[in-house]
């Protein structure tokens, strides 16, 4: 036996040597494990990054909102100790340039609205900040001091850019900070407006923690409490976690990683060792005891891992970080750094842990004779049979059941994720799920957004019933608009959907917000019913006894109101009411929906309950169903009768679908890369397989030559033995792909994504034609370095 006290140091000198001896494995097993730990680093800074931007989204948000601006008062409030900053915000209508980008128009009286700013804050009429982000929109050469010809709703004209500025916000809008003499000569253009407040130190304070500070700020500046609010959007942002549903998802997406890469680098040790038996013997001869063979073997795959899952992390962290620029934080880094180093340790520890076993459990005598390749149980011969190279390749996937079985499982599961991707790819429609969701029945939307000028001055209690304060006082999508938009030329109908802005109270629950309220007809029973998943949505049912539909999708009840309604809960709801006061009426849930199927919110009850207690017009934005071989027309006449109103927008159903087809082609996109990866990992799984019969039947190649069979026979043999893994693969991922691929596209369908499943069959043929050229290419390559072996060099072997 080698002596202990060099143990060590005999071992790591036999590591290196390996190392540098066999470098073709190392380098393979590095970028196995390299593309499996970037892709496991990848996955867990999804999550954290994303948590990280809502975290960054809700710092942009105001904790306590006032609906007055008064500057002398917003002067002391920046002095005030609980809080960080005090900013005047002002909205103006928004604009549609050219491009048909959206301009929005914004007036803040601080610099502190910025994370930074370049240059100054506007002063003159035309002077503008143009935020960051906005640069590349416009696609022209922006600098400070530079002019700018723009259309902000009043015509085109210059104006100088004073400043530019960063929020760390992403947004397709172009943002344009205009001065404060532009905002008093556009006064009629005002859609919002508000004090601002940050506090001091917030991410450690909880809601009831800003109320105080409310109450004292109340008392402190002698504001009336109908004028100031908490604003409950920065904890829905600050407190939102990951759902056990995302989790899930990413350990599911690990685990497939893990069996990968797993099997490949098993297969990488597999070969080297099947090659170096004899190697290993004479180790063991001179004295090396098994548990020391079993050590080097160990040892050097922990060299390999500890490097090359150094390189994937951070690999994966720079990656990361240019997926989410906006969620990145040193924090989450670090997490996943380390994360990325223990997977990838413990995967290839893992995965050598059998080839080292077999290392080291060959005797000096035995490797002499030893080829790695045993039967799985006995093959029993009845009669005698022609040696055909179809018939060989038939025993020699028979005599390795296990393996065969392996890496038919290995090429299926690559297949069966590429082809279920493909078919979710080719499926999918944008347009369906836009005809499901917002757009059910026309290709224009016109929609009341009301003038919000028109509140200034009123009380915070107003304020909170926005849109319906506005709709009792001048609901413009009117009968008389109606009629117009009716005799355009090509328009056959319009669907109109009502809604208006409600407080909702859960007293059992100890919860109040606000939402929109929708009012249903009965003609979109059947619709409703396709998301009802307990109650009725009987509508005069419902208008009898006071009962309300409550929507549980997306878990929003769950996540920011901590619990989950059930039918027979009562619910306390408040309208704005068309003599100028809020009124309250109680409900209760008799049907619960889970579902996009065209309401995004909360709450719906039968429309003539809606106007009876509302009392005014409660329409809220009409969809216009036309002819499209008018298109042109009627798009030139509804935007002479909308664009010049503010108080109403238009939308149109190509633009959505535009929208739609943009995130999901990304989204698809990303999975496609990642099923890739993971397909690299079954062709380099194929190759090894490929190779390790190579090599462990060097003797037997050398036997059944002798014994009259050609090179070309054999090689034959070996194709046919590749190509009916191969084959066998295809056809069981075909075979398990469509299921698969049916039942995501009809999980799916429930938001309206997908029109129908459809098999990938070019993408399926393209496949099938790389794998089985795959097949054939590494036997011929291998032929042509063995071309000039003989049977005595084989038998020598």
């Amino acid at each position: 036996m080698i002596k202990r006290n060099n143990n060590k140091n005999i071992i790591k000198r036999l590591v290196k040597g390996n190392i540098a001896y066999d470098r073709k494995k190392i380098m393979l097993t590095l970028i196995t494990v390299i593309i499996a730990v970037t892709l496991i680093t990848i996955v867990l800074m999804a999550p954290l990054s994303q948590k990280k931007e809502q975290f960054n989204l809700a710092k942009k948000i105001p904790q306590i909102e006032l609906n007055i601006i008064d500057q002398s008062l917003i002067s002391n409030l920046r002095k005030d100790a609980d809080i960080e900053k005090a900013f005047s915000f002002v909205s103006l209508d928004d604009y549609k340039n050219s491009d048909k980008l959206n301009i929005k128009i914004t007036y803040v009286d601080d610099p502190k609205f910025f994370d930074r700013i370049e240059g100054n804050m506007p002063k003159k009429e035309r002077d503008i900040v143009i935020d960051e982000n906005s640069i590349r929109l416009l696609n022209q050469e922006i600098a400070i001091g530079s002019e700018l010809i723009l259309n902000l709703g009043d015509g085109k004209k210059t104006y100088t850019i004073t400043g530019i500025g960063y929020r760390n916000t992403n947004t397709n809008n172009i943002m344009v900070y205009c001065s404060e003499q532009y905002l008093n000569t556009h006064e009629d253009r005002i859609k919002f407006y508000s004090t601002w407040i940050y506090l001091k130190d917030v991410k450690n304070k909880t809601k009831s923690d800003v109320e105080e500070i409310s109450k004292k700020l109340q008392e402190k500046y002698n504001i009336s409490s109908n004028n100031i609010a908490v604003d409950d959007m920065y904890f829905t942002y600050a407190s939102q976690n990951i759902n056990l549903n995302k989790i899930f998802e990413y350990f599911l997406i690990g685990l497939v990683v893990l069996a990968a890469a797993s099997l490949v680098i098993y297969n990488i040790y597999y070969i080297s060792i099947s090659s170096n038996i004899k190697s290993y013997g004479q180790l063991r001869a001179i004295g090396m005891s098994s548990k020391q063979v079993k050590k080097m073997v160990l040892e050097e795959g922990k060299l390999v891992a500890i490097f090359s899952s150094l390189l994937g992390t951070l690999l994966g962290i720079i990656i990361g970080y240019f997926m989410r620029p906006d969620g990145w934080d040193i924090k989450n880094a670090i997490i996943s750094f380390i994360i990325g180093i223990i997977f990838g340790l413990l995967m290839v520890m893992f995965s050598i842990r059998k080839p080292a076993k077999i290392a080291s459990s060959i005797s000096p005598i035995e490797a002499v004779s030893y080829t790695g390749y045993k039967l799985d149980g006995g093959i029993a011969h009845t009669r005698a049979q022609t040696i055909t190279p179809f018939y060989l390749a038939i025993l020699n996937l028979k005599r390795n059941f296990k393996k065969t079985v392996i890496t038919i499982l290995s090429l299926s599961l690559s297949g069966i994720l590429l082809l279920t991707t493909y078919s979710f790819k080719g499926s999918i429609s944008p347009e369906q799920m836009a005809r499901t969701s917002e757009f059910k029945y026309g290709e224009y939307k016109v929609k009341f957004e009301g003038d919000v000028s028109n509140l200034k001055g009123m009380d915070s209690i107003v304020n909170s019933y926005k849109i319906g304060v506005l709709q009792a006082q001048n609901n413009k999508l009117s009968s008389h608009l109606k009629r117009d938009i009716e005799s355009i030329k090509g328009v056959k109908n319009i669907k109109e959907w009502n809604a208006t802005k409600c407080q909702f109270e859960f007293e059992e629950h100890n919860v109040k917000d606000g939402n929109i309220i929708w009012g249903y007809s009965k003609d979109e029973l059947d619709l409703l019913n396709q998301a009802l998943i307990q109650g009725t949505s009987d509508y005069d049912e419902l208008g009898r006894e006071n009962g309300i539909i409550v929507n549980v999708g997306e878990n929003v009840f769950e996540e920011v109101f901590k619990f989950t309604p059930e039918i027979g809960d009562k619910i306390k709801i408040s309208f704005w009411n068309n003599v100028g006061a809020p009124i309250s009426e109680t409900f209760t849930i008799m049907g619960i929906t889970d579902g996009v199927d065209g309401f995004d919110d909360l709450f719906r009850i039968p429309i003539e309950k809606l106007e009876n207690i509302t009392g005014y017009n409660t329409a809220y934005e009409w969809e216009i169903v036309t002819d499209s071989n008018f298109k042109e027309d009627i798009e030139k006449q509804l935007n002479q009768l909308v664009s010049n109103d503010n108080e109403l927008s238009i939308e149109r159903l190509e633009d959505y679908v535009a929208e739609l087809n943009q995130q999901y082609n990304s989204t698809v996109f990303a999975i496609i890369v990642f099923v890739l990866f993971l397909g690299f990992f079954s062709l380099i799984n194929l190759t090894n397989v490929i190779i390790i019969n190579h090599l462990t039947r060097i003797k037997e190649t050398g036997i059944l030559m002798a014994a009259g069979l050609t090179k070309k026979q054999l090689v034959k043999s070996r194709i046919f033995e590749n190509e009916i893994t191969i084959i066998i693969s295809l056809i069981a991922s075909a075979i398990l792909s469509i299921p698969i691929g049916y039942l995501v596209n009809n999980t799916i369908r429930i938001v309206g994504a997908i029109d129908g499943y459809k098999f990938p069959i070019i993408e399926y043929i393209v496949i099938s034609v790389v794998m089985i050229i795959l097949g054939i290419l590494p036997e011929i390559i291998l032929n042509q370095v063995t071309s000039q072996k003989n049977v005595v060099d084989y038998l020598r072997i």
